[in-house]
């Protein structure tokens, strides 16, 4: 019986650790994708920017009126 039950803990310790594992590589996976989406919007911003530079400096290039 007693062998039993170290068995049952053994494989019991090996699943926790499977587990912590499993969630620290959760938490880098979502902190990846956070700062993943916070790049996209900074270029999406400076993307953004840049095309109504862009645009500006055109219009006082060309006359779009005539």
């Amino acid at each position: 019986m007693e062998e039993l039950i170290g068995i049952l803990e053994g494989w019991l310790n090996r699943l926790v650790e499977s587990v912590e594992t499993l969630d620290q590589k959760i938490t880098d996976v979502t902190k990846l994708t956070a700062e993943g989406f916070a790049e996209a919007d900074l270029v999406r911003t400076i993307g953004t920017e840049a095309i109504t530079a862009a645009d500006r400096q055109l219009e006082g290039m060309v006359d779009f009126d005539e």
